[in-house]
């Protein structure tokens, strides 16, 4: 009998364990959970894409972005929410949890991965901060909304958005690798309620427009896609597994 290669776990795309797949299978018939999740994710700033640009080609990014921050204001609980949740993202507290979850990547998959995922999140923050300082764009200013200190800066992408993206990506990688189904599903339900509530939070509280949030997302989520392809070929280096061939 010959021997077969070890299944790493990484081919999450379908059961045929084609990684080479994964480009041009984002909308595809997921079969496992970190599949579902990406392609959730992917639709769900698909969508939110839809939106931004109407908002943005009729000029009402602007006033909505205020008429928003605004109900929450009056709402009190919401704004409330909205803060709490934005301290997530925040630089310290991000950068503390992403370092949490890249020493676990290393106990479960080694150094290789967890130095690659810190790589990635140092490339995408970085990438987020050139381009701030490339497109220069100011941040919404809305007569009678609070700004917080850390509304200072550009606002184009949303370094927030971003970072929560990345994050939530990496979460959603480990954990449909490393717990049994019933977890998983609590594991990816709460990163995608938190990535949603650390991006949208920005707009909420007047510090970004919706196109910042949404082009923030959609570079973290080419992040994520980018962390899943290298990872696969990483493995198939590794394992000494021929291009094409069926883990």
């Amino acid at each position: 009998m010959k021997n077969r290669p070890v299944n790493m776990g990484w081919s999450w795309l379908g059961e045929t364990g084609r990684p080479w797949k994964i480009p041009f299978d984002f909308f595809g018939n997921a079969q496992k959970s970190c599949g579902q999740y990406l392609n959730i994710t992917t639709a769900t700033i698909f969508l939110g894409g839809v939106v931004s640009l109407i908002l943005y080609i009729t000029d009402e990014e602007h006033a909505r972005v205020c008429e928003w921050s605004a109900s929450a204001v009056k709402n009190g609980a919401l704004y409330v929410i909205a803060h709490s949740v934005t301290t997530i993202g925040n630089p310290v507290q991000s950068t503390v949890c992403t370092a949490a979850v890249i020493i676990i990547a290393s106990g479960v998959y080694g150094f290789r991965f967890a130095l690659g995922g810190a790589v990635i999140s140092f490339a995408s923050a970085q990438s987020g901060a050139l381009a701030k300082l490339i497109i220069a764009r100011e941040r919404p200013r809305c007569t009678g909304v609070t700004v917080a200190p850390d509304f200072s800066g550009y606002s184009f992408p949303s370094g927030h958005a971003l970072s929560a993206t990345v994050f939530c990506g990496f979460v959603a990688i480990l954990g449909s690798q490393i717990f049994v189904q019933r977890l998983k599903t609590v594991i990816l339900s709460f990163s995608f309620i938190l990535w949603l509530g650390i991006s949208w939070s920005r707009v909420i509280l007047a510090a970004h427009y919706p196109s910042d949030v949404i082009g923030a997302q959609i570079i973290g989520q080419l992040f994520v896609f980018f962390a899943v392809f290298m990872f696969d070929i990483s493995i198939r280096f590794y394992t000494r597994i021929p291009r094409g061939s069926t883990l």
